[in-house]
C-alpha cells in the first residue's frame, strides 16, 4: 500500500475540489493522510482519509486575505516556518511516496522537497503561468490597488523567508513559489476553459475539470421544495459571506423579477433569521447552508460571489449565473464565465430584476459544446499522471542506488 499525504488549505471551496481525488485513491487501494482543520475532519474521513490535524488555527490562515495577495503572502510564509519541523518529523515516520498540497499550503512542497519525494500542487483558483503572460497581466489588473495595502507586511515575509532559508537551506521565495508552486505538476479543479490564458499553461500543468463537482453529496442543508415556477439560488460562497445589505438586494432583485420561490445560502448568519421568508410572492428558504449541487439542479438561475468552483458546478448544471464577485480572482472568473456566454457581471446601475432575467435567458443561448468541456473531469487521467510522477520517482531512487 503506497501512502501519499496530502496537505489543505482549511477552507471549504479549497477542501471540496481535493475530495473527489481523495476518495479514488482510497478507492484504489492508497493510504491518504489528509491535513486539514478540525472541521474538515468528518468529510475527510468520510473518503476514505486518515485525518491530521494542523498545529494551528485555522484563523492563521484566512482566506479573505487572498484579496490582499501581499498580506497572504506573508501569513503563509509565517506559517510555513511555525509548522515545518512538526510536518516533516510526521511525514518521516509516513515515509509517503507521493506529497499533494493545496497550490497555497506552501509547506507541503517544502516538506517534499526535503524528503524528495514529488509533489503536486492542487489549485482551486483561476492562477498566472507566468508573470509576463495573458493571465499574468489580468491578475495584474485585478489586485494591484488591494496588494499595495500589504505591503507593510513585506518586511515579516522577508523575515520568514530569510529563516526558512537559514533553518533548511531552501531558495525561491517569490510570489510565484510561495502561492503558486510552478515547479511541480501543477493541478487545476477546473476546466482550462475557465482559466483567463488557459492556452498558456502548458506541461507540467493538468486541468483536471470542476472535481467539487464530484464530492460526496447530501447531509450538508437538506434542500426543502420550492413553488412551481422559475426559481433561483442565492449564496456569497463560504468565505465573503457576511454582506447582509448585499443578500437582501439579491433576494429583492429576485422577488422583483417574478420569481416563485429561492434558496438562500446565508453561512454567517448576516440576515438574522433562518426559515421561509415570504417576499413579494416569493418565498425564500433561507438557511445557513444548502448542498449546493442539489440546489442546482432545482433553480434556473444561480446568484453568486462566482467562486471557480461554484462557477463550474453551475455549468456542469446547465444553470446561468448572475455574479457578484467579492474579490480580484472572482472578478476574472466572472468575467471568463460572461464572455463564454454562461453568466452577467452584475452592474449597479442597471434594475437588477432585469438582469436576473437576462441570466436566466442565457439558458436559451447555452453552448453546449463549451458547457460540456468546461464540466467535464478528467479523473483517471489525474491518476495515471500521480501513478507517472511516483514511478519517475522510484526509478530514479533505484538509479541512485545503482550508482
Amino acid at each position: 500500500m503506497r501512502t501519499i499525504t496530502v496537505f489543505t488549505i482549511p477552507a471549504t471551496g479549497h477542501v471540496n475540489a481535493m475530495l473527489a481525488v481523495v476518495e479514488r485513491l482510497t478507492v484504489r487501494g492508497d493510504r491518504v493522510i489528509a491535513y486539514s482543520g478540525e472541521r474538515y475532519k468528518g468529510v475527510l474521513e468520510s473518503v476514505g482519509a486518515e485525518f491530521r490535524a494542523y498545529p494551528f488555527s485555522e484563523g492563521e490562515v484566512d482566506l479573505k486575505d487572498g484579496s490582499n495577495v501581499l498580506r497572504f503572502y506573508e501569513r503563509v510564509l509565517n506559517c510555513t516556518l511555525v509548522m515545518l519541523d512538526d510536518l516533516i518529523c510526521a511525514a518521516r515516520a509516513d515515509a509517503p511516496r507521493l506529497i499533494v498540497h493545496d497550490s497555497a499550503a506552501h509547506w507541503g512542497s517544502r516538506v517534499a522537497e526535503l524528503l524528495g519525494v514529488p509533489a503536486v500542487s492542487f489549485c482551486s483558483f483561476v492562477s498566472v503561468s507566468r508573470i509576463a503572460s495573458v493571465s499574468g497581466v489580468a491578475y495584474a489588473r485585478r489586485f494591484w490597488r488591494s496588494s499595495l495595502e500589504g505591503a507593510p507586511c513585506l518586511s515579516s515575509a522577508r523575515r520568514a523567508s530569510k529563516e526558512l532559508a537559514r533553518r533548511y537551506g531552501f531558495e525561491g521565495f517569490s510570489l510565484v513559489d510561495v502561492l503558486l508552486n510552478p515547479h511541480s505538476l501543477r493541478v487545476f479543479s477546473f476546466s482550462r476553459v475557465m482559466q483567463p490564458g488557459g492556452m498558456g499553461f502548458r506541461s507540467p500543468c493538468f486541468f483536471l475539470g470542476p472535481s467539487s463537482a464530484l464530492r460526496p453529496s447530501g447531509g450538508k442543508g437538506c434542500v426543502p421544495p420550492l413553488p412551481e415556477g422559475p426559481r433561483a439560488y442565492v449564496s456569497l460562497g463560504t468565505v465573503f459571506n457576511g454582506d447582509p445589505e448585499l443578500l437582501r438586494l439579491m433576494m429583492e432583485g429576485v422577488a422583483d423579477a417574478g420569481y416563485t420561490g429561492a434558496y438562500v445560502s446565508d453561512g454567517a448568519g448576516a440576515l438574522g433569521c433562518e426559515g421561509d421568508v415570504l417576499m413579494a410572492g416569493c418565498r425564500f428558504a433561507v438557511r445557513r447552508s444548502f448542498d449546493q449541487l442539489e440546489a442546482l439542479r432545482n433553480v434556473d438561475v444561480f446568484l453568486t460571489a462566482g467562486g471557480i468552483n461554484s462557477l463550474s458546478e453551475s455549468i456542469r448544471a446547465g444553470v446561468p449565473c448572475l455574479m457578484f464577485p467579492r474579490q480580484g480572482e472572482q472578478m476574472l472568473s466572472c468575467r471568463r464565465a460572461e464572455k463564454l456566454g454562461f453568466g452577467i457581471v452584475a452592474r449597479p446601475d442597471r434594475p437588477l430584476a432585469l438582469q436576473v432575467e437576462q441570466a436566466r435567458v442565457l439558458r436559451s443561448t447555452w453552448n453546449e459544446g463549451m458547457a460540456a468541456q468546461v464540466g467535464e473531469v478528467r479523473l483517471e487521467r489525474l491518476m495515471s499522471r500521480l501513478d507517472a510522477c511516483m514511478g519517475a520517482a522510484v526509478a530514479a531512487q533505484q538509479g541512485r542506488r545503482i550508482a
